[in-house]
């Protein structure tokens, strides 16, 4: 189908932080909101799936465009220095892609924290990054700072995995989610600098006539995060990323 798309772009409403995790279960106390939650946006716009081709909207690499998500949430952020015009074409998918190295602070509101300091892992929780002191406690001004460098336990592992991301567009759900890690060229090499967002729309979109209008990015982030013991279980030794959920319009 055609779909007008903008070709000046006036505003955009802050990025969902996008991170691969693992679900909550009854043993995880899960569903807990951030204090803060920023993560660099380079791209986001539509991708082609049997060619891989990406046609962004939105386009800076300078690694400035840092947002934080709890504090911009639902307020306009302007992005002008990176809004493009997006080349025709049909497009079947979404794409988005931010740093692999979000900054976090928040708590479970029963005394479980977020720890400073920086931190990488690989397989899903990062281990060490929840405190029940309150003086070793992220915040706002002092976030953790916290790197995937692979999936399932190995830095040689860069996907493509399904990520804990639900993604619409102009309200419509997309389908088969895919992350993948790769470099500031958007190679799955070493090293990872960058998460590779991509799935299926529900229709594809052509890329024809274009006018001026609003680009608007909306998330969820109420259950984003969630606090577990070292065995596993109820606890506040580890940390993980839960349910993250972005939608993507056009006005």
């Amino acid at each position: 189908m055609k779909s007008k798309l903008v070709s000046k772009l006036s505003k955009l409403i802050a990025s969902s932080a996008l991170f691969f995790g693992v679900s909550a279960t009854l043993e995880t106390i899960a569903n807990q909101i951030p204090t803060r939650l920023s993560i660099t946006l380079y791209e986001i716009g539509f991708r082609d799936s049997t060619s891989g081709n990406l046609n962004p909207v939105f386009k800076d690499l300078s690694g400035n465009t840092m947002i934080d998500l709890v504090e911009y949430k639902g307020k306009p952020t302007n992005l002008t220095n990176g809004l493009r015009t997006p080349s025709d074409g049909t497009f079947d998918q979404l794409y988005f892609i931010t740093s692999n190295n979000p900054l976090v602070s928040g708590n479970n509101g029963s005394g479980c924290y977020i720890k400073q300091g920086t931190y990488s892992y690989n397989d899903g929780v990062i281990v060490g990054a929840a405190t029940t002191d309150s003086d070793l406690a992220a915040t706002v001004s002092n976030p953790a700072s916290i790197t995937e460098t692979g999936f399932a336990g190995s830095d040689d592992n860069y996907g493509p995995v399904t990520p804990v991301v639900t993604a619409s567009v102009n309200g419509s759900s997309t389908s088969g989610m895919k992350l993948v890690l790769v470099n500031d060229n958007n190679v799955s090499s070493k090293p990872y600098t960058k998460y590779l967002h991509y799935a299926n729309l529900s229709t594809s979109i052509t890329i024809q006539d274009k006018k001026e209008g609003t680009l608007i990015l909306t998330y969820n982030t109420d259950e984003a995060m969630g606090f577990r013991a070292s065995g596993g279980g109820s606890g506040c030794d580890n940390y993980f990323w839960d349910t993250l959920g972005i939608n993507l319009s056009v006005d």
